[in-house]
C-alpha cells in the first residue's frame, strides 16, 4: 500500500491498521467513526502501535468485546483447518 501521508511510518505496517489511520485522518470534526474488529486488534503486540493511534488520535468513546460464539448458528467464527 502506497501513500505518502504514511510514508515511513510504522503504525500502518498491516492493511488493515492503514485503513483505520487513514479513517481517522479523513473524519471531521464532530465525526463519528465506528469499527469493528477481531480480538487480535485488540490483543495482538503487533498492533500495539495502531491501538495507541486510535486510542489517541481521536476521543474514543467506547469498546464493546462481543463474545466469540455469537454468530455460531448462522455463519462459521471459526477458521478453518489450512493443512
Amino acid at each position: 500500500m502506497f501513500d505518502p501521508a504514511y510514508q515511513g511510518s510504522t503504525v500502518v505496517s498491516k492493511i488493515h491498521n492503514y485503513f483505520f489511520a487513514k479513517g481517522l485522518d479523513k473524519l471531521g470534526d464532530g465525526g463519528l467513526l465506528a469499527y469493528l474488529v477481531t480480538d487480535a486488534f485488540l490483543n495482538t503486540a503487533s498492533n500495539s502501535l495502531a491501538r495507541k493511534h486510535v486510542f489517541t488520535s481521536a476521543d474514543f468513546i467506547s469498546l464493546s468485546v462481543l463474545p466469540d460464539n455469537l454468530m455460531k448458528d448462522n455463519a462459521i467464527p471459526k477458521r478453518p483447518a489450512i493443512y
